[in-house]
């Protein structure tokens, strides 16, 4: 995801060279991190997430709501929000889109990334704290509400679909465990790693040029139209 979102930036900073980026529910500081070039700043609900940010010397941060972004109108000119919207309800999503919408400068962009699909929601999604997976017409609709021209909006991670959603329902119709509910993340092989590394790296290849009928996440890229 950090590879797709970040060649969405550089593709933008070739029209734009000098801008500034704000990260959205920044968490523990991965994607900043790795912003080293540009100026950039970031924000999370959490404190905990903040201090590690922190301690990857990012520190260009603070705790923040993104229903009541701390910034001024039109200081941005790109907007990251990636795997957040996800956590609060419709309402706060609403208000969410709205304020991301009042601090991007005209013509800046805004760069989602969410979980796909309410029927995929499980144990993972409720640790996480994950309350909607969406479909790519709902966040259209809802950026659209908001004021966004919708510049690409697909799916991704589509060629490991079938075994993990698979595995998702299948784990819903297992009777209700008792002991503590887990995340799905955890430590696996190194050529584990590497093989699904390569298929996402083909998979942004051809997202380069196309859009997913389907996929485990949404990506969208919008717009803040010209002069609003």
């Amino acid at each position: 995801m950090r590879d797709i979102v970040l060649s969405a930036v550089n593709k933008f900073r070739q029209v734009e060279n000098d801008f500034f980026l704000l990260d959205a529910g920044c968490g523990t500081g991965g994607v900043l991190a790795r912003c080293d070039s540009v100026k950039a700043c970031g924000f999370d609900i959490s404190a905990e997430a903040i201090s590690f940010c922190r301690m990857r010397n990012c520190n260009q941060v603070l705790q923040a709501s993104i229903c009541e972004i701390p910034f001024k109108n039109q200081c941005f000119d790109v907007v990251l929000s990636l795997d957040t919207l996800c956590c609060i309800d419709q309402k706060g999503n609403d208000r969410a889109l709205t304020e991301i919408y009042r601090v991007l400068k005209p013509g800046g962009i805004l760069i989602l990334n969410l979980p796909a699909y309410q029927c995929l929601k499980g144990t993972h999604d409720r640790v996480v704290g994950t309350r909607h997976r969406y479909t790519t017409g709902e966040l259209r609709q809802g950026l659209e509400k908001a004021g966004f021209s919708i510049a690409k909006i697909t799916y991704r991670n589509m060629f490991l679909f079938p075994a993990i959603a698979t595995k998702r329902l299948i784990d819903k119709k297992l009777p209700h465990k008792t002991k503590m509910e887990k995340s799905d993340l955890k430590a696996v092989p190194k050529v584990f790693n590497m093989l699904f590394s390569a298929i996402l790296f083909i998979e942004n290849i051809f997202l380069s040029h196309l859009s997913f009928p389907f996929g485990l996440s949404v990506f969208c890229i919008a717009h803040k139209k010209h002069g609003k």
